[in-house]
């Protein structure tokens, strides 16, 4: 397995796994195109805009088992180590550490999206976080393509490693 340091999200097509890989291997492939059907994780994105938009947080869908989905607001806690939502009568449980997401799934791939009909959520603001030694999954809905890309995409500081 690739060390945590080395990882950085590959463009994928719509409603597509991603797959964590090396930064050489992101290097090689296509830059996006506007109005190109793939959507593409954030290369360009400005690193500093990402962190603090993920930090001031947004509300999404966080989908459940057998119920309806929950809004709650997400946010990058101010040590840029752990992705929280409130409310939660779980308070110390509601986070996710960012070292422990192993795999990002967007669009509507996960068996908890398969239990909503396809015409619930657009597949361009649904992506699924995978995380711990037991691949649990977090399956959210961002309002929009644009803001689900912003939290997909693990940005890295020059040195490589993760923020």
């Amino acid at each position: 397995m690739l060390a945590d340091s080395q990882l950085r999200l590959s463009a994928c097509a719509p409603q597509q796994r991603i797959s964590m890989l090396p930064p050489e291997a992101c290097s090689s492939a296509p830059s996006p195109q506007q109005g190109s059907e793939p959507i593409w994780c954030c290369w360009d994105t400005d690193v500093e805009k990402c962190m603090s938009s993920m930090q001031m947080g947004t509300q999404m869908v966080k989908l459940r088992g057998g119920s309806k989905g929950l809004v709650r607001f997400f946010y990058l806690d101010q040590h840029k180590s752990c992705i929280r939502w409130r409310p939660s009568r779980k308070n110390e449980k509601a986070k996710i550490s960012v070292d422990s997401v192993r795999e990002v799934c967007e669009g509507k791939q996960s068996e908890i999206f398969q239990r909503y009909s396809d015409g619930s959520f657009d597949p361009n603001c649904c992506f699924s976080l995978y995380y711990g030694e037991h691949m649990e999954s977090l399956d959210l809905v961002s309002g929009t393509g644009e803001e689900a890309r912003t939290w997909i995409h693990r940005p890295q500081v020059p040195d490589g490693r993760h923020q």
